[in-house]
């Protein structure tokens, strides 16, 4: 569905041309964290880094084995993550909304592969090993209204 709030998202549909920079991909994800997570600084300043995994079982019609897969989703939150970053520990399951991206890269064995990465605006903790002990909800503040999609 096409937000009619930005026209320039529409396009020309007579000839199938649209301004790429203004989409916006809006992701949602639950998974569990593959390591703690990291406070990382740099020229841009401070931000938080960790891996979600999302694991699947599932059985292969044509040879009737169980196969297993799981797919790795790179987060990044702007800033330190305040009092969050203490409970981002491998294992925890983490609910995280926030602007898909994707990349290229060329793995440790020398072949390319396809990566998934989300800018977070909103992690919740929502179970693993402190589900009863914590649940805290992260917004980011700084992110401009303007940018709001909707």
């Amino acid at each position: 569905m096409l937000d009619r709030n930005y026209p320039e998202v529409q396009g020309n549909r007579s000839n199938n041309t649209y301004n790429q920079s203004r989409i916006m991909l809006k992701a949602e994800i639950i998974g569990n964290l593959g390591a703690d997570a990291q406070i990382i600084a740099n020229s841009d300043g401070k931000f938080l880094s960790f891996r979600v995994a999302d694991s699947k079982k599932y059985v292969d019609r044509s040879t009737g084995e169980v196969v297993k897969s799981v797919t790795w989703v790179s987060v990044t939150l702007n800033g330190d993550g305040g009092n969050l970053v203490k409970y981002l520990v491998k294992g925890t399951k983490v609910y995280v909304r926030g602007f898909l991206s994707s990349r290229l890269y060329t793995g440790n064995d020398g072949k390319k592969h396809a990566g998934l990465n989300i800018a977070a605006t909103e992690i919740e903790l929502c179970g693993g090993s402190r589900e009863n002990d914590i649940k805290e909800n992260y917004e980011n503040n700084d992110k401009n209204q303007d940018d709001e999609p909707f």
